[in-house]
């Protein structure tokens, strides 16, 4: 969902959405098609090699996603491993 994503660089890069509405999630969702995602204001989108993600409060349960698949609880920490994934590419 990330147009600058690039598996071989090293670098993770991060799509939050912090909208807390529906018809904010709505609007995001319908942008996705023609990119327009990208410039919503309730998406944040962050480069980085390492992520440490918390909850707000200790004792809430937030689970999370990765690539749509549900991975785990947070408090987690996300992070580059190189060279863990060999990908060929023509």
């Amino acid at each position: 969902m990330t147009s600058s994503a690039d598996p071989t660089d090293g670098v993770l890069d991060l799509m939050m959405f912090t909208g807390r509405s529906r018809a904010s999630l709505a609007a995001f969702w319908l942008g996705v098609p023609s990119g327009l995602h990208m410039r919503h204001p309730d998406t944040v989108f962050v480069r980085t090699e390492r992520a440490e993600i918390t909850p707000l409060q200790e004792e809430d349960v937030i689970w999370f996603q990765t690539d749509g698949e549900l991975a785990g609880r947070l408090p987690a920490v996300i992070e580059v491993e190189p060279h863990a994934l060999n990908v060929l590419v023509p």
